[in-house]
C-alpha cells in the first residue's frame, strides 16, 4: 500500500473514530472495485476481477510509500477466510457478501484508508481489504441483531507482557472499568447466552469477581519461560483457575496432543477443559480430544468440526465449537 502504517492501540481510539476508519476502509475497497487508481494502488486489488479480495501476506514495499493513510489494528481473530493468494470467489464469500453497500466509494477529495490486521497464517499485520465486511460493530449491535439462538463466546483481550515489548500492560483500574462496561452490555441482553475467556489471568479473576452469572475460562499455552508464572504450565493454570473460582481452562491443542494425560488432570480438578490452536483443524485430533473429555473446541474450521460432531454415533460430551 501507500504511506506509513499508523499503529494506534484500539484503546486509544474512540468508538466514533473506529467506526469512521472502518467506513473509510470500506469506501476505499468500493472505489478500488470501480477502478479508482489511488484506491487500487492502496489496496493492491484487481478492480476488474470477479474475485473478492480479503487480505494479502505481502509486506509493504519501501519504494511505494507516499501519503495515503494506513492503520494497523492488531486485533487477532478470525473474521474472513484469508487464503495465500488473498482472493475469495463470490461463492466462497457466501452469506458474508453484502448485497447492497451502505458505504459509497470514496470521493476524489478523500484519502484511501486500508486497515491492517493479523490473519491466520500471517506473522505480521497484513492489508484487510473490507470489500465483504460491514463497518466494525459494537458488542451491543451484535447482540441486538444476532439470532436469539446464537450464544456468544467472548474473549477478553488485554494482551500479555509477551505481546508488548517493555512489559506494557493495561492499567488494572482501566481493565476493571472495561470489564464492567462489557458486563453491562451482556446484562442488557438477559436472554443471550454468554461465556467469557481470556489469556490474561488478572482479567479472568476480575471478571469472575464482578459476577457469577456467566462462566469464565482462562486460556493458556502452558509454555515455560513466560514472565507470568501462571501461564507457564498446566499445574499453574489449574491452580489459577481454582483460586479464582473459574469454570475451566482453554489449553493450546498441541499441549493436549503431546500429553494425553492433561485432560484427565484438568477434569479431575473439577474444571471444564477446552482447546484452541491450528491443530484443531485436524479432525482426528479433534475426535481424540472429545473422547478425552474436551468440551470446548476453538477452531478455524467450524463447519467441518460441527459436521464431525453431528456424525458421531455416540456422543458422551456436549461440545461447544467456536472460531479462533
Amino acid at each position: 500500500g501507500d504511506g506509513e502504517v499508523e499503529n494506534p492501540a484500539i484503546r486509544d481510539l474512540t468508538l466514533d473514530e473506529l467506526k469512521q476508519l472502518s467506513r473509510a476502509a470500506i469506501a476505499t475497497a468500493e472505489a478500488a472495485k470501480i477502478g479508482d487508481t489511488r484506491a487500487v494502488k492502496a489496496t493492491r486489488s484487481r478492480p476488474t476481477s470477479e474475485l473478492e479480495y480479503s487480505g494479502s501476506e505481502e509486506s509493504e514495499d519501501e519504494d511505494t510509500k507516499s501519503s495515503s493513510s494506513h492503520t494497523a489494528m492488531t486485533t487477532e481473530g478470525y473474521v474472513s477466510d484469508a487464503v495465500s493468494s488473498g482472493y475469495l470467489s463470490e461463492e466462497e464469500c457466501g452469506e458474508r457478501a453484502r448485497i447492497s453497500k451502505s458505504v459509497a466509494p470514496m470521493s476524489p477529495t478523500e484519502e484511501p484508508v486500508v486497515l491492517y490486521r493479523k490473519f491466520a497464517g500471517t506473522e505480521a499485520p497484513a492489508p484487510w481489504i473490507m470489500d465483504v465486511e460491514d463497518e466494525i460493530p459494537t458488542l451491543h449491535e451484535l447482540m441486538a441483531k444476532a439470532p436469539s439462538s446464537l450464544g456468544f463466546s467472548l474473549e477478553l483481550k488485554f494482551g500479555t507482557p509477551e505481546d508488548f515489548p517493555g512489559g506494557k500492560k493495561v492499567d488494572p483500574a482501566r481493565m476493571v472499568m472495561e470489564l464492567r462496561a462489557t458486563l453491562a452490555v451482556c446484562k442488557s441482553h438477559p436472554k443471550r447466552r454468554v461465556a467469557f475467556s481470556t489469556f490474561d489471568p488478572d482479567a479472568a479473576t476480575h471478571m469472575r469477581t464482578l459476577q457469577g452469572l456467566y462462566p469464565v475460562m482462562f486460556i493458556t499455552n502452558c509454555q515455560p519461560g513466560q514472565e507470568d508464572a501462571r501461564r507457564c504450565s498446566v499445574e499453574a493454570a489449574i491452580k489459577t483457575a481454582l483460586d479464582a473460582d473459574l469454570v475451566g481452562l482453554v489449553i493450546r491443542a498441541d499441549v493436549l496432543r503431546n500429553d494425553p494425560l492433561v485432560p484427565q488432570r484438568v477434569r479431575a480438578s473439577g474444571l471444564m477443559l477446552g482447546s484452541y490452536g491450528v491443530p484443531n483443524s485436524d479432525l482426528d485430533l479433534v475426535e481424540r480430544q472429545v473422547d478425552l473429555g474436551v468440551g470446548y473446541l476453538c477452531t478455524d474450521d467450524v463447519p467441518a468440526v460441527a459436521r464431525l460432531m453431528s456424525a458421531r454415533s455416540t456422543t458422551r460430551n456436549a461440545v461447544l465449537i467456536g472460531a479462533r
